[in-house]
């Protein structure tokens, strides 16, 4: 018969916990500066996710010419994407410094 644990074990590397790290360093870093990239100089750092795709979009939508839609979605992809390279990034450099 199998017995069940009712306890959730979270089982991860070093490379992993690196990953995430340079992930959320990534994430921060990414939406740190889209968000304050068009500030005056007067107005306070912010850290806000949405204001950071929107201003990827309005950029996008604007500035190019891309349909609403597609841009706002190019812009939370451009988000997405800076993350997953940080944590690829994170992940390497914890393999060649580290291990």
């Amino acid at each position: 018969m199998w017995e069940s644990d009712s306890r959730v074990i979270l089982i991860m590397n070093n490379k992993s916990i690196a990953g995430i790290v340079g992930a959320l360093l990534a994430f921060f870093g990414a939406t740190f500066f889209f968000t304050n990239l068009g500030k005056p100089s007067n107005q306070p750092f912010v850290f806000n996710p949405v204001e950071a795709v929107n201003a990827i979009g309005f950029t996008l939508g604007f500035g190019l010419g891309f349909p609403t839609p597609l841009a706002f979605l190019t812009g939370l992809t451009v988000i997405a994407l800076i993350t997953v390279g940080g944590f690829y990034i994170g992940r390497n450099l914890y393999t060649r410094f580290a291990a």
